[in-house]
């Protein structure tokens, strides 16, 4: 939901839980992933993950 562009508090709202909650999945995932950005999402997901595949 992210990677296509929905905010914090309506990725929220779809899944039934607080904007906070989202921003801090987000972020475990960000740290996971080696990015900072949602802009940077799209590029390493396509790539198959930090390394690329």
């Amino acid at each position: 939901m992210a990677r296509d562009g929905l905010s914090n508090p309506e990725i929220g709202t779809r899944l039934f839980i607080s904007t906070c909650t989202v921003q801090s999945h987000l972020r475990k995932v960000f740290t996971k992933l080696g990015i900072s950005s949602r802009s940077q999402l799209d590029r390493v997901l396509l790539s198959g993950g930090p390394g690329g595949a």
